[in-house]
């Protein structure tokens, strides 16, 4: 089942990787919904062990996403520690 679904996981991968590659953002020239969406399924990369190192282009998009002001908030952790 693990197996399966991270093939998932890299095909999905991949595809958007690829797609940025001549682009900062999914579905334009600015910041999208499409984007936080894709940012908010891999908010947990880390602890999870995704493993999408070689996947520069994705995980561009997902520094940029990092870098907004509103985007620290959005972390269930960061709420507690307050």
């Amino acid at each position: 089942m693990v197996a399966r679904l991270e093939a998932l996981l890299h095909t999905a991968a991949q595809m958007l990787d690829h797609h940025l590659a001549d682009r900062p953002w999914i579905a334009g020239e600015s910041l999208s919904l499409a984007d936080l969406s894709v940012a908010t399924a891999l908010m947990y990369r880390g602890p999870a062990r995704h493993p999408l190192g070689s996947y520069r282009h994705l995980l561009g998009l997902l520094d940029r996403v990092a870098a907004l002001d509103a985007w620290p908030r959005t972390d269930p952790r960061a709420r507690h520690e307050r």
